[in-house]
């Protein structure tokens, strides 16, 4: 058995370093507003999107990679690491994949990205 990460794999992780490098210079000031005033950073949220970080769980028709949560478990931790991890993030794919699973065709073309 091959455990070894696949390059796509790889790639979202490596896309949400490179987002956490980019805003490094503000991290202890994000910190701050994830934690204490529970607001994600508007700016943080969509370079992570802009990435792929939350479609990687959504296939490609509903405008996901369809990689799975292994990658986008991959993601959390590296933002984890740098402070930036949040249950925002996590209930956002969790709800995506509720809808993915539980909704209708009207709702999925209207809710999942």
């Amino acid at each position: 058995m091959d455990f070894n990460l696949t390059p796509d794999q790889l790639a979202v992780v490596d896309a949400v370093r490179q987002v956490v490098k980019k805003h490094e210079p503000n991290r202890e000031k994000y910190v701050r507003q994830i934690f204490h005033e529970k607001n994600y950073p508007e700016e943080v949220w969509q370079d992570l999107a802009g990435a792929g970080f939350f479609g990687s769980v959504l296939p490609e028709e509903y405008g996901g990679t369809g990689l799975g949560l292994l990658p986008y478990t991959l993601g959390f931790e590296e933002l984890s690491y740098a402070g930036l991890g949040s249950a925002f993030q996590v209930l956002t794919v969790m709800d995506a994949l509720c809808n993915l699973r539980n909704g209708d065709d009207a709702l999925k073309k209207r809710i999942l990205p």
